[in-house]
């Protein structure tokens, strides 16, 4: 189901990210966390990223007893990626493995795909949880909507609903 488009404030962008985390020790080490993500050139490589998604996943999902995969389609770990790029995929990416950890109804796994389609310059993510669809959240956040702002800022495409065989997917698809 595609999510309305809103404008992109990059000056709120985040601040808007803020109330959507829900771990204390992350809330008080996320400023810290977005500057060192955002100024190490070492991370702008396909390969750190997924090393980050993959430790991200260590804490957060595999704690609360969920199974995770991690691939990666027509790319390679040397690959830089735009800084912006990289950062706007990890942080889409760290919303939906929050929303389903949050959210979901008994999942048991949750499954990551970054892939290149070089034919068409795109890169699409998918994350995707095998769970049930869970109850509206008692106060709304922000999540799918500061996901939405930051596939904007990448001129991509982010879709993010229930699966016709359960579970839900969150899936971005930007220019590179």
């Amino acid at each position: 189901m595609p999510i309305a488009p809103q404008a992109y404030r990059p000056e709120t962008a985040l601040l808007d990210l803020g109330p959507t985390l829900w771990d204390p020790v992350e809330a008080a080490d996320f400023p810290q966390t977005v500057l060192r993500f955002r100024n190490d050139a070492q991370a702008d490589t396909v390969g750190a990223l997924l090393e980050r998604m993959r430790g991200h996943l260590a804490q957060l999902a595999e704690p609360a007893g969920l199974l995770t995969e991690v691939h990666a389609d027509g790319l390679y770990g040397a690959l830089r990626l735009p800084p912006e790029l990289r950062q706007h995929l990890y942080f889409i990416f760290k919303e939906a493995v929050a929303n389903a950890v949050r959210h979901a109804v008994q999942p048991t796994k949750i499954v990551v795909t970054l892939t290149h389609y070089a034919v068409a310059n795109a890169l699409m993510l998918a994350v995707e949880d095998d769970g049930g669809p869970g109850a509206a959240p008692a106060r709304p956040g922000s999540g799918l909507r500061t996901m939405h702002e930051r596939a904007l800022a990448l001129r991509g495409q982010l879709e993010a609903g229930a699966q016709p065989n359960g579970g839900f997917r969150v899936w971005l698809q930007v220019p590179f």
